[in-house]
């Protein structure tokens, strides 16, 4: 190879590799502007940013109302988009806020973008007032009675007012502003999606708290209920928190009056409880109660006495439900069926067990009685985690466990259906019947059971007194009604 094709060859290889050099660097330069232009465009769409600080305030105006919402856990240096922070309402009233309602808006103002941005910056002050004009954002537009606007307020101080102009001729969107400080910027206008709109167009009752009370069982003492069905009160033993209720009433159809009867802690802690989860669809007028009727009635005494009234107003085959609360102002609309969760009887709120719980776990010894058991009593007792059988001469046999155990976790379940007159439990014969005597360390029965069969087959037990219990079917085989009944 000659010099001079070596030469043209390097010359050749180098213009190569700088004409290489130079379109990457021109590519690059072209992508990274792109880049940096898009970022641009996409930071000049953001309206607010509610994450920079915590925000103190939030007022909504539209000329007709004007809603204003404060932070409550500005302290804590929550009160940001995606946190789950409590608010308070305080125009145009003093109130809890619904908090999940508020911090929703934080969320849909943090994350709207404008659909596009008009820059105004270059018109003359003449042409950008006309526009402003067209757009209803100059001034005059923005101090009418029906402009919206929402106001943020941080934590600093500084706030953002958010103006809402006039829908765009053409597609879904509508005209926006902003103001910073107190200082209106007219050099830039956004196009917003029309829905965002809808979460500043809302009734003050989207913005209360829709929660009626706090209210917890567990510091209920005692409570009387009024209703369609029934006229009872519940008191709980000693008066004290955590204690087994007691209630007395009478159920309005065929019911018996009961004093002092135990009661379903389940059942009615359900009860107590509901009051506390209840909420509210809407806050109407006090004079939407006219011609309403009181369904149901609830007086609760904790550390002081709440009544809850709830009311029923018909208007054809329509219903509307509405409560009102001892000491509270507003009257709540409510589902219907938050109202049944109350309109409870008697028997709906009774102990259903035939043996407790605490009860059950604390047996050692139950005594058998029965014209098939013979004529002395049948006594099963508990020896080294055994159910055993003690035998005339006092030694230990064993009889089935697990036919027990069974026959125990059957009577401490929720197995009375009804709760009848003695004269409604008919007997199939004398000798379906047997008396189950439960006994714990004490000498005195815990529990004494007496159990029959009815002529339709039917299960019967009785406690005391004058009342009888109709009992589920799935109890009967469980029941020694023999001696065979036990045999391991």
């Amino acid at each position: 190879m000659s010099a001079s094709n070596v030469v043209n060859w390097r010359r050749n290889l180098a213009l190569t590799l700088g004409l290489g050099a130079l379109s990457f660097t021109v590519l690059w330069y072209e992508f990274s502007y792109k880049d940096r232009r898009q970022e641009t465009d996409e930071a000049s769409k953001k309206l607010v940013n509610l994450k920079a600080e915590p925000l103190a305030e939030l007022a909504i105006a539209d000329g007709k109302k004007r809603v204003v919402l404060s932070c409550a856990d500005v302290a804590a240096k929550l009160c940001k988009p995606g946190e789950n922070s409590k608010w308070d309402l305080l125009e145009p009233l003093r109130t809890k806020a619904d908090d999940n309602n508020a911090n929703a808006l934080l969320s849909a103002v943090q994350n709207v973008t404008a659909t596009d941005a008009i820059d105004l910056a270059q018109d003359s002050a003449e042409k950008r007032a006309l526009l402003l004009a067209d757009y209803r954002l100059d001034e005059r537009s923005r101090k009418r009675p029906q402009a919206l606007s929402a106001r943020f307020k941080f934590a600093s101080g500084k706030t953002v007012e958010l103006h809402f102009g006039d829908t765009h001729p053409v597609g879904e969107n509508f005209f926006a502003a902003i103001t910073r400080d107190g200082k209106f910027e007219d050099h830039r206008v956004y196009l917003l999606p029309t829905y965002f709109k809808t979460n500043f167009e809302r009734d003050l009752g989207y913005w209360r708290d829709k929660r009626v009370t706090s209210l917890t069982a567990a510091e209920v003492l005692s409570f009387r209920l009024e209703s369609s069905k029934t006229k009872l009160s519940a008191k709980r033993t000693e008066n004290q928190p955590g204690g087994a209720w007691l209630l007395s009433g009478r159920d309005t159809k065929g019911g018996i009056a009961r004093n002092d009867v135990p009661g379903d802690a389940d059942a009615i802690d359900g009860l107590l409880n509901a009051l506390g989860f209840l909420n509210a669809k809407g806050f109407p007028p006090a004079s939407d109660l006219a011609g309403a009727k009181k369904s149901v009635t609830i007086e609760t005494t904790t550390k002081a006495a709440r009544q809850f009234s709830f009311f029923e107003k018909k208007k054809g085959t329509q219903s509307r439900h509405f409560l009102r609360v001892s000491g509270q102002d507003p009257v709540y609309e409510i589902d219907p069926a938050s109202r049944d969760r109350f309109d409870k009887a008697l028997k709906d709120l009774r102990n259903t067990r035939l043996i407790g719980p605490t009860e059950r776990f604390g047996l050692k010894r139950i005594e058998i009685e029965g014209p098939e058991i013979g004529p002395e009593p049948w006594s099963i007792v508990q020896a080294d985690g055994k159910w055993q059988t003690r035998l005339a001469t006092g030694k230990l046999e064993p009889v089935n466990h697990s036919k027990v155990q069974a026959m125990l976790d059957r009577l401490s379940g929720n197995r009375i259906k009804e709760f009848l007159p003695s004269a409604k439990a008919t007997r199939l014969s004398p000798k379906d019947a047997i008396t189950l005597k439960c006994y714990g360390d004490s000498a005195t029965p815990l529990r004494t059971l007496a159990f029959w069969r009815g002529k339709a087959k039917e299960l019967f037990a009785q406690a005391q007194g004058d009342e009888v219990w109709l009992v589920d079917s799935s109890v009967t085989d469980s029941l020694p009604w023999t001696r065979e009944s036990l045999k391991p």
